[in-house]
């Protein structure tokens, strides 16, 4: 009797996004990328707030603590989904960075903007609270420095690589030259690019590969130099994600043989 050859477990490619919108924007687009190389599948775990600066209590992180609540996301993820540590290819978190590389100057005090409003013309971040934006704008880029550094995650029993991806003021400004959107036009806006991109991995990449980035390399794209000079242009390193997904498969498929 010929032995039946047991087929590689597949893995997820596990990418912690902040909002729905985010989600619909890079899944099919995404799932289907991947499936073109890969066995191999992407799960989307959508926190519904920036977890580079609050946790799901609604308080602020410090930088000290940041490691430990993206990993206990993680583990939270892995429990609500009846997975293992070592289901998990790689963990990619996709953030706004709200500016946070800005000088103070770019802060200015509006008495009328109940929510944050970036004016590109004038250079200028308005909030009716300054002071407790910019303390707000300076602990995330604390963390988001930790973060931008930290290459993989002790996950029960295993290491996990991991990468952060940014967009410079957010997605919307990057992708639709739109940094000032609703929720509801942020969902409007997702739809239809998934509706245009998810069925062409093709396009989908050279759409991602022509938005603007200071680098092709992973830790020289978040050089904080350029970050602070570019800190209100529409910047991102996503395109590093195609690769690094590209590289992640490909070695884990090398040490199954």
């Amino acid at each position: 009797m010929s032995s039946i050859k047991k087929l590689p477990k597949t893995k997820i490619a596990l990418l912690i996004v902040e909002g729905p919108s985010d989600a619909t924007t890079f899944e099919n687009s995404l799932r289907n990328y991947l499936s073109s190389f890969s066995n191999d599948s992407v799960r989307f775990d959508v926190v519904h707030g920036d977890r580079t600066l609050m946790d799901s209590n609604n308080r602020l992180i410090p930088p000290a603590n940041i490691r430990k609540e993206i990993g206990k996301r993680v583990n939270k993820f892995l429990r609500d989904n009846s997975l293992r540590s070592s289901d998990l290819l790689l963990i990619g978190q996709i953030c706004d960075l709200d500016a946070c590389f800005a000088a103070d100057t770019c802060f200015v005090c509006d008495a009328l903007a109940a929510q944050v409003k970036y004016d590109l013309q004038k250079q200028q971040i308005s909030y009716w609270d300054r002071d407790d934006l910019i303390d707000k704008r300076h602990k995330k880029r604390a963390n988001i420095e930790t973060l931008s550094t930290t290459p993989n995650f002790k996950i029960g029993e295993c290491i996990i690589p991991y990468k952060l991806f940014y967009f410079g003021i957010n997605l919307e400004h990057c992708l639709y030259d739109r940094p000032n959107c609703s929720d509801e036009e942020k969902q409007v806006l997702a739809e239809s690019f998934d509706e245009e991109h998810a069925e062409k991995s093709n396009q989908f990449e050279q759409r991602l590969r022509a938005l603007p980035f200071i680098s092709e390399d992973y830790l020289k794209s978040w050089n904080e130099t350029e970050l602070e000079k570019q800190a209100l242009k529409p910047l991102t390193n996503i395109c590093i994600l195609l690769d690094w997904v590209k590289e992640i498969e490909y070695q884990d498929r090398s040490r199954k043989g």
